[in-house]
C-alpha cells in the first residue's frame, strides 16, 4: 500500500471516529464543551446547550464567562489553563443566573486542557453532568435521619434504632434514663458493647427480630449491674431500607418497675385484706357459736319446764321463752349486720323455685299474724329465681317479719309481680305506713318509727338494715312505697333464672319415740339437749366427739344423729356425721344444730346432705324436724330399720 492509499485509509477512520464521537456526544446526557484559551466557545454538545436552554450553534463563539460570570470559577479555568493540570468536582453548587427558578444546582464536573505536540495548551475540554437531584435527595435522607434522630431523642419513651450490626443509630433520652446510661455517647456503639453481660435470650430476640419477626413482651424481668430487679415491657420490630431489606431494629421499651410495685404492694395488701377478712369470720362465726350455747341450753330448759307445768303456772315459762327469742333475734341481726359490715358473707348464685321460699315464709309468720288477729296470704308464684337463695330468703324474711310488727289490723300479702319491665317480690300491708321523709331513715340502725318505747315486740330494730345490706350484697334493688296510716308496699328485685326440678311437698312429720346420738362438746348445752329430748321419750345417747358416740352407740345404729357443728380440737359435725355414717350407712339422718347463721355453713351443710338447725332451739322446732327427716329417709329406704345398718 503507497502513502496515498494510506493517507486517504487514516482520513476515512479518521472521519469515522469523528463521527462515532460527534453521535455519542450527540445523545449523552453527559454535557461536553471544547473552550479555546480565551474561554471562548468552540463546540458544545445538545445536552449542554439544552441545559443552558440555548442551542449548540448559538452558542459557539460566545465567552463562557459573558453568558455565565463567576469567579470562583474563572479562576479554576485560568488555572487548569496556565498549568496544564486537570481539576475534578463532586456536587459543585452553581446558580444559573438567567435561571433563578432552578435555585441552587449541583455537579460533578472536570476540567483538562488540550495540548498540541509542544505541549502548548491550545484549548479546554469542560464535562459536567448534573447531581442536583441526588444531592437534594441526600440531603432529604440527612434531614430525615436527623428528624428522626430528634424526634426519637426527645419523645418520653424508650425508643432505640440499631443497624444490621447492631449499633445504635437513634436513641431516646428515655431509653439512656430507664438502664442508667449517664454521660456516654453510644451512638455508633454496639449494643453488646454498652451491655457486657446482656443475656444470651436478648441476642436470641435480636437474631429473630432481624430475619423479619417483630416480638414483644408486657413484662419482663432483667437484673441491673447493682443488682436491683426491674420490670420491662418492650417491642422490637425490623424496620426497611428503601429497597425492601431489613437495616436494622426498633426496640421499644417502659420500664414498668413501679407500676409492678405497685400492683404487688395492691396484691400484697388484698393478700392481707383476704387475711383479715378470714380473721373477722373465723372471730365472728366463734361469736355467734360462744353466745349461742348459753340461750341454747336455756331454750331447751324453759321449753321442757312449760311442758311440766301446769297450765295456770305455763304464762311465766312462756315469758321467759319469749325473752329467750327475743334476746336471740337481736343476736342474730346483730351479728349478721357485723359479717355484711365486715364483708366476710359471699353470695352463692344459683336457679331455685321462688315459690318454696316464699310458702316456707308464709307458714313461719302466719300463726303470729293470726294470734294478732291479721290475715297473712301468699298468692304464690310459678318463677324461678337466678340469686343466692339463702340471702335472698333472709331480705325477704326481714321484710314480712317487719310487716307482721307493724300491722295491728288488716293483713299482709305477699306475691310476685311485674312492674317496669322487671319482676318483684312485694310485701303488702295495711301498718301505721311511713312518711315520705323516714322511707330513707327506716333502713337505718335502731331506727323504729312510731316505738319511741322501744317495745320489744316491734324487733330489734335493725331488720330493715340487714335486709338493705344485703339486697345491695346481693345486686338487687329494695324499694318502699307507702302511705302514713294506710300502709306500705316493700319491693324487692327478682332476677330470674332457669327452670330447675320441682320437689313435693312433705307431709307434717309425725312424733314418736326415736334412739337419738347427740354429739356436743358444751357440757350446759348437752346436758340440756339430752334432759329436753329424754323428758319428750326419746333414747337418747349424748357424746363429745365422733369417737365416742362411736363407741357409745355399740354397734346399732341410731334413727338420727344431732351435732353441733363447731366442736373441740380439729372437729366439727360434718366429719362427726361422716363417721356415725361409715359405721351405720350413708342413709342415717343427720342434722347439725349451731349458733353460726354463716351462709357459707349452710351451702356446705346442703352439699352433704345435712339439715341445719339453728341455735337457740326451740323445742317445738327442733321435735318437727327430727320427725321430718326420720320419716323422708324412711319414705326413701322403706326396708331399713332403727335396729341396724342392714
Amino acid at each position: 500500500m503507497n502513502s496515498s492509499q494510506t493517507d486517504s485509509l487514516l482520513k476515512a477512520e479518521l472521519q469515522q471516529g469523528r463521527a462515532l464521537l460527534a453521535s455519542v456526544a450527540a445523545t449523552t446526557d453527559v454535557m461536553l464543551v471544547y473552550l479555546d484559551p480565551g474561554f471562548n466557545f468552540v463546540w458544545v454538545n445538545e445536552a449542554y446547550a439544552r441545559t443552558c436552554r440555548m442551542s449548540p450553534g448559538d452558542m459557539v463563539g460566545k465567552n463562557h464567562f459573558a453568558l455565565y460570570p463567576h469567579a470562583e470559577n474563572e479562576a479554576i479555568f485560568r488555572q487548569v489553563r496556565d498549568s496544564g493540570n486537570p481539576v475534578f468536582y463532586k456536587d459543585k453548587p452553581f446558580e444559573f443566573a438567567d435561571q433563578q427558578d432552578r435555585g441552587t444546582t449541583y455537579w460533578d464536573w472536570s476540567l483538562a486542557a488540550d495540548k498540541d505536540s509542544d505541549g502548548r495548551v491550545v484549548g479546554l475540554v469542560f464535562s459536567l453532568r448534573e447531581t442536583t437531584g441526588f444531592v437534594r435527595a441526600r440531603q432529604t435522607v440527612r434531614e430525615t435521619e436527623n428528624l428522626l434522630a430528634t424526634f426519637i431523642e426527645s419523645v418520653p419513651a424508650g425508643i432505640a434504632m440499631f443497624d444490621r450490626e447492631m449499633r445504635y443509630l437513634a436513641v431516646s433520652r428515655r431509653f439512656l434514663l430507664d438502664h442508667r446510661i449517664i454521660d456516654e455517647d453510644v451512638i455508633g456503639r454496639c449494643h453488646y458493647e454498652v451491655f457486657p453481660d446482656l443475656p444470651e435470650r436478648w441476642k436470641a430476640i435480636h437474631r429473630r427480630c432481624l430475619a423479619g419477626e417483630t416480638l414483644r413482651c408486657d413484662e419482663d424481668q432483667f437484673v441491673r449491674r447493682n443488682g436491683e430487679i426491674n420490670w420491662e415491657r418492650w417491642e422490637v420490630r425490623p424496620w426497611f431500607t428503601g429497597a425492601g431489606t431489613i437495616g436494622g431494629i426498633i426496640l421499644f421499651s417502659e420500664n414498668v418497675t413501679d407500676r409492678k410495685r405497685q400492683e404487688n404492694g395492691l396484691k400484697a395488701a388484698m393478700e392481707e385484706a383476704e387475711r383479715a377478712n378470714n380473721a373477722k369470720s373465723r372471730f365472728l362465726a366463734a361469736a355467734s357459736h360462744d353466745l349461742r350455747q348459753p340461750l341454747s341450753a336455756l331454750s331447751l330448759y324453759v321449753g321442757t319446764l312449760e311442758r311440766k307445768l301446769p297450765a295456770s303456772e305455763r304464762a311465766l315459762a312462756s315469758g321467759i321463752g319469749d325473752c329467750v327469742t327475743h334476746l336471740s333475734e337481736l343476736l342474730s341481726n346483730l351479728l349478721d349486720l357485723s359479717k355484711l359490715e365486715a364483708g366476710v358473707i359471699k353470695p352463692s348464685v344459683c336457679d331455685f323455685e321462688v315459690d318454696a321460699v316464699l310458702l316456707r315464709i308464709a307458714l313461719s309468720y302466719e300463726p303470729e299474724a293470726r294470734e294478732k288477729g291479721l290475715g297473712l296470704r301468699y298468692t304464690g308464684s310459678a318463677w324461678v329465681a337466678r340469686t343466692d337463695p339463702v340471702l335472698f330468703q333472709r331480705v325477704v324474711t326481714n321484710l314480712v317479719a317487719n310487716a307482721v310488727r307493724y300491722t295491728e289490723h288488716g293483713g299482709i300479702l305477699i306475691g310476685v309481680r311485674r312492674r317496669s319491665g322487671k319482676h318483684w317480690v312485694e310485701v303488702w300491708d295495711t301498718g301505721i305506713g311511713i312518711p315520705a321523709d323516714k322511707t330513707t331513715e327506716i333502713f337505718e340502725e335502731f331506727r323504729q318509727l312510731g316505738n319511741a318505747e322501744r317495745n320489744r315486740t316491734k324487733g330489734s330494730g335493725i331488720g330493715l338494715t340487714i335486709a338493705a345490706k344485703t339486697a345491695k350484697l346481693l345486686g338487687l334493688q329494695l324499694q318502699v312505697r307507702s302511705r302514713p296510716g294506710r300502709g306500705s308496699v316493700f319491693a324487692l328485685e327478682l332476677p330470674l333464672g332457669e327452670r330447675v326440678d320441682a320437689h313435693p311437698v312433705e307431709p307434717p312429720p309425725i312424733h314418736q319415740k326415736r334412739r337419738i346420738a347427740i354429739v356436743e362438746d358444751n357440757t350446759e348445752v348437752a346436758a340440756a339437749l339430752a334432759y329436753a329430748l329424754t323428758e319428750l321419750g326419746h333414747q337418747v345417747i349424748s357424746a363429745a366427739s365422733r369417737y365416742e358416740v362411736v363407741t357409745r352407740l355399740n354397734g346399732t345404729a341410731p334413727e338420727i344423729i344431732l351435732a353441733d357443728y363447731r366442736l373441740g380440737g380439729e372437729e366439727d359435725g360434718v366429719g362427726v356425721i361422716r363417721a356415725v355414717r361409715s359405721a351405720f350407712g350413708n342413709d342415717v339422718p343427720a342434722l347439725i344444730i349451731t349458733g353460726d347463721t354463716d351462709p357459707v355453713v349452710v351451702r356446705r351443710m346442703a352439699d352433704h346432705g345435712i339439715s341445719v338447725l339453728h341455735k337457740p332451739l326451740d323445742l317445738d322446732a327442733l321435735q318437727d324436724r327430727i320427725a321430718a327427716l326420720i320419716e323422708a329417709r324412711a319414705v326413701s329406704s322403706p326396708h331399713r330399720t332403727a335396729e341396724g345398718a342392714g
